[in-house]
């Protein structure tokens, strides 16, 4: 019994020895845990950041790159080399980063930095780095007037671009096609390089746009001038290849042709199609900006070009259907004169 209790003692004593040893390194684990999630690098931060902006808000890639930019100058300017302490951020320091950036930036480049700053602080706040409420710290600048209204094509040159495609070559059957959805379905460049043979439904005469900018699937009816358009260049025009992508290179690459085209191929080619019409344009966007307009002309409602357009606030929509003014001179009333 003696020689029990005795062992009993000693299981007791080893355990009571073991438990704090336990929970020390329990413990010292934690504190590892605890300061890695607290004081991350720059890089780590900003990698987080950019798949809270991919699969939280599904911000396009253009967007994400520009707000990861903002995000890593606050941080070089806030802790340069040192570690990043984010409970040391404050307001001060905010308005501090923006004060030095404001001198070199336009009014419109100084909205779109502190909406990104915003952003950015607020991911800080939604991941518990900082306290709740240090975004509003930021000065709200206003969204600066466009001074002009962009630029849209007039309808003779409209025509005299989509004339001016040599159809009777295969590349210029499908430089065709691509020009009628820019023009006739408003579609961004990288909408139309990231189509495939599937988004057609030849039925129902439907273009389904699966990676817009917006991360939103749209459905579009195809107007007949671009049904016929497409059907001919894959019909005539379409190198055989493995590829689904609907636009694809007829030039070969490694010995075969059919690689689809990136959206710089695409601009190129449509900066081609404005010169040889001797157009003064460059980039794809007056074509949606024409679409827009004449539109919102034969009496489209905002919300129909947003939907076409793919715009998810009709503040964007105001601008690319905006009146210009000369029009509105060439469109009123002389001036009743009285007879005396």
């Amino acid at each position: 019994m003696q020689a029990q209790r005795h062992l009993r003692s000693d299981v007791a004593k080893k355990s009571s020895e073991t438990v704090p040893v336990r929970r020390r390194m329990e413990a010292s684990h934690l504190r590892i845990t605890l300061r890695s999630r607290s004081d991350p690098t720059a890089d780590e931060l900003i990698s987080e950041y950019d798949r809270h902006m991919d699969q939280v808000c599904g911000f396009s890639v253009s967007t994400r790159r520009l707000r990861r930019q903002h995000g890593r100058d606050l941080l070089k300017w806030r802790y340069g080399t040192k570690p990043v302490h984010l409970r040391h951020l404050s307001a001060k320091d905010l308005a501090g980063f923006v004060r030095t950036r404001a001198p070199d930036l336009s009014p419109g480049s100084l909205h779109v930095l502190i909406v990104g700053l915003r952003g950015f602080c607020r991911f800080l706040e939604f991941s518990g780095r900082i306290r709740i409420g240090l975004s509003g710290a930021l000065p709200r600048v206003p969204t600066p007037p466009s001074a002009q209204p962009p630029k849209t094509l007039e309808v003779e040159s409209w025509r005299r671009f989509l004339r001016g495609f040599p159809r009777a070559t295969p590349i210029g059957k499908r430089d065709y096609a691509i020009a009628l959805c820019l023009s006739k379905l408003a579609l961004r460049s990288q909408e139309v390089a990231t189509l495939t043979l599937d988004d057609i439904d030849w039925r129902a005469r439907t273009l389904r746009l699966s990676h817009t900018k917006q991360r939103r699937e749209r459905l579009l009816l195809m107007p007949d001038q671009l049904t016929r358009a497409i059907a001919v260049y894959l019909k005539q025009a379409r190198p055989r290849t493995e590829s689904r992508a609907l636009f694809v290179h007829h030039t070969l690459y490694k010995g075969c042709p059919g690689r689809p085209l990136s959206t710089q191929c695409i601009r190129d080619l449509i900066r081609r199609g404005f010169e040889r019409c001797g157009i003064a344009a460059r980039g794809t966007h007056i074509l949606r900006h024409t679409w827009a307009a004449y539109a919102h002309r034969r009496g489209a409602s905002l919300k129909l070009i947003a939907d076409v357009l793919g715009h998810s606030s009709l503040q964007t929509t105001l601008r690319y259907a905006h009146v210009n003014l000369e029009e509105l001179r060439q469109a009123a009333l002389p001036w009743p004169r009285i007879r005396k």
